[in-house]
């Protein structure tokens, strides 16, 4: 199915064919793609981290515990929100309540924006229908909401794709401050 032969979570995933065209294919509507030299992914920078905290589930939340199941995005972010990360991170004030809001697979209406080229400083132009984008999770307040694409395990950058279409949809139609993040969980 096209469609999933053009999902490319990370640069390591990029057919070896485009890989040496220094090409990549974006989705323009439910069923047409794009192919161009596009830059798509971001490369995750960890000498950048700031000082990192220690936060903890609660211990009567047995089934959030690292030694329960396997690690799913889903517990992850169950995990993440029993911890207060995402009430720390987005509560600027520490008074607003949090709630888990708006998450699975949704569409978009037409959108028009740019994207980096692989070599040149000109951007890439595109027009598109309706797309479709899955959010992994998200956290509202009164003040914003936290768009979370959440992945189990390492990697070393990832597409821009899974945060800016749902960050632009969002953005368009809530009216309210979306503040995108990629949450990595991971053992290392």
């Amino acid at each position: 199915e096209p469609r999933l032969l053009a999902k490319w979570d990370t640069s390591s995933q990029v057919p070896e064919v485009f890989a040496k065209s220094d090409l990549a294919i974006f989705p323009i509507s439910k069923k047409a793609y794009r192919i161009a030299p596009f830059s798509l992914f971001h490369k995750l920078e960890f000498s950048k981290l700031g000082k990192i905290e220690s936060l903890s589930i609660p211990t009567w939340a047995r089934s959030l515990q690292p030694n329960f199941a396997k690690r799913s995005e889903n517990l992850v972010l169950s995990a993440c929100f029993a911890s207060g990360l995402f009430q720390s991170t987005l509560c600027e004030d520490q008074v607003h309540e949090l709630f888990p809001a708006i998450s699975g697979r949704l569409s978009t209406k037409s959108m028009d924006f740019s994207i980096s080229h692989m070599k040149s400083k000109e951007p890439i132009s595109l027009s598109t229908g309706s797309l479709q984008f899955e959010i992994d999770g998200s956290y509202e307040s009164s003040t914003n909401l936290g768009l979370i694409e959440a992945k189990n395990k390492y990697l070393p950058d990832f597409n821009i794709r899974q945060l800016y279409i749902p960050w632009r949809y969002l953005t368009d139609t809530l009216g309210k401050r979306i503040r995108p993040f990629f949450l990595m969980a991971s053992n290392e």
